[in-house]
């Protein structure tokens, strides 16, 4: 358990805080702390549950008799000499019965000024006036790195007493694991570790991408984000130097995040990505959560407004709580112009509180999340949003030249199993000016079809023929994108 947290509950206990709410929804975790601080504090620990009653340490086999009715209970707790920790669950179902209510009225009388408490656990309880001035709210932080692996230990000590496995992890794998856990419950936990042990047999590296199937099946449970897999690295990033170099300098940070501490460093916020469409800036996305091996995290910024009120709210709420219970991880806002564009409308005053929602929580976020937001239109957005101080950087990605070009063509007929040495590079790159990466991306699977139907190799001719027969972007949208580099001329960096 995290010794600040126990020695708070203990220093409460001290105080005679009589009824106390640990805000959370790891019943789990909350129970160990709970008895950790009875321990602490030299004090029976009793916990109540709906179908058990009340029972010493919570053993079915040392039962209360007559105490599974909340209010009998209670009563229960009020007749008692010796002083005694308590802890009850479920306290939604029955905080509003007068009679509960009287008689926790009792409770906090008879504690406040003698030892021993009633705890509750719970995640956005509602009380009643008469309660809400009475119950002391311990919102409980989410469990430490440390926690979570000593928690994992804990498993699997005990699953060693049950079945025989192997373990070889070694000690990166384990940070990664200890990293993917985040935002899960110790039950969750738990559950998860032993099965994929008792399934396996093993505790190693395979476990790791058990667990990471677990946590996308989590996050795709919550609507509020998706996890997205991110086997792009930078080698996959044709040019973009300046961004490079850029996000290498950052990695060291999340690298080693304590000696970055001790230097006087904090955590990046975030880059902005601005610039034509296709030209990659969904790939860097990708590619900096594979090379600083941190989750990547999706959110749609056109999917958070609803049509109810204070749904939109909510679900960025949701969003931000479940992307810093993976942190350290990559948060990437696709297309954020969607969420956050300029103009009125009905939904204009919705739009205006998520807007301020989320530039509050880019100001103060706790958790390390570093923020990749990608634009097309930068005309939509507001001008709050593109402030310095908001995003470390604003990158502008523009279309490529001809050496990224040629770049970008090897890297697409490498990844299709073909030698880019086989074909000229060279041609093919002053063939295609003026287009983006996903153009010429498109030209190459375009070619592959043309050579299959003729049942030919893929050639050097069969791609130029496709860049013939193709309108880039950048001419059928020229004056959208003259104004757009003119724009970015002086407000941004050039990514390359």
């Amino acid at each position: 358990m995290p010794d600040d947290l126990v020695h708070d509950l203990e220093l409460i206990l001290v105080a005679h805080h009589a009824l106390i709410l640990l805000e959370t929804d790891d019943d789990a975790r909350a129970h160990s702390m709970i008895a950790a601080a009875a321990r602490g504090s030299k004090l029976p620990h009793y916990v109540w549950r709906v179908h058990k009653g009340l029972c010493l340490d919570g053993r079915p086999d040392a039962h209360v008799e007559r105490t599974i009715a909340p209010h009998h209970c209670l009563e229960h707790i009020l007749t008692r000499r010796d002083p005694a920790v308590f802890e009850m669950q479920d306290l939604a179902t029955f905080s509003e019965m007068p009679v509960t209510i009287e008689l926790l009225k009792d409770v906090y009388d008879r504690f406040s000024k003698n030892a021993g408490a009633l705890f509750f656990i719970g995640e956005g309880v509602h009380l009643v006036p008469e309660l809400e001035h009475r119950v002391t709210r311990i919102d409980v932080t989410p469990p430490s790195p440390t926690e979570r692996w000593d928690y994992v230990k804990r498993v699997l000590r005990d699953l060693g007493t049950r079945v025989d496995f192997d373990v070889n992890m070694s000690n990166e794998e384990a940070r990664r694991l200890v990293d993917l856990l985040a935002g899960m419950t110790f039950f969750e936990i738990g559950r998860l570790i032993s099965r994929c042990v008792v399934e396996s047999r093993r505790f190693d590296g395979a476990t790791l991408e058990a667990v990471r199937k677990a946590k996308a099946d989590m996050l795709a449970a919550s609507g509020a984000v998706e996890y997205v897999p991110a086997p792009q690295s930078m080698k996959d990033v044709a040019g973009m130097q300046s961004l490079k170099s850029w996000l290498e300098k950052r990695a060291a940070i999340f690298r080693d995040p304590s000696q970055a501490e001790k230097f006087g460093l904090d955590a990046p916020k975030g880059v902005m990505l601005l610039g034509v469409p296709g030209c990659g800036k969904s790939l860097c996305a990708k590619a900096v959560a594979s090379e600083w091996k941190l989750p990547l995290l999706r959110l749609d910024a056109g999917s958070l407004f609803g049509k109810y009120l204070g749904q939109s709210e909510a679900n960025l709420r949701k969003a931000f709580e479940v992307s810093e219970s993976m942190a350290p991880a990559v948060l990437w806002i696709d297309e954020i112009e969607k969420a956050f564009a300029s103009g009125g409308g009905d939904d204009n005053a919705t739009q205006k509180r998520v807007f301020g929602a989320f530039l509050s929580w880019m100001q103060d976020k706790g958790q390390t999340v570093f923020v990749v937001a990608t634009a097309n239109d930068v005309s939509q957005l507001p001008p709050e949003l593109l402030r310095k101080g908001r995003f470390d950087e604003i990158f502008f990605v523009d279309l490529p030249d001809e050496e990224v070009r040629s770049a970008i063509f090897a890297v697409h007929l490498r990844l299709r199993g073909r030698d880019p040495a086989a074909f000229d590079l060279a041609a093919l790159a002053a063939a295609s000016k003026g287009f983006s990466g996903a153009e010429i991306e498109q030209s190459v699977v375009s070619a592959m079809y043309s050579a299959f139907a003729a049942h030919q190799p893929l050639a050097t001719d069969h791609l130029l023929a496709e860049l013939a027969a193709t309108q880039p972007l950048s001419v059928t949208m020229a004056e959208k994108i003259k104004w757009l580099r003119d724009w970015a001329a002086e407000r941004s960096v050039p990514a390359d």
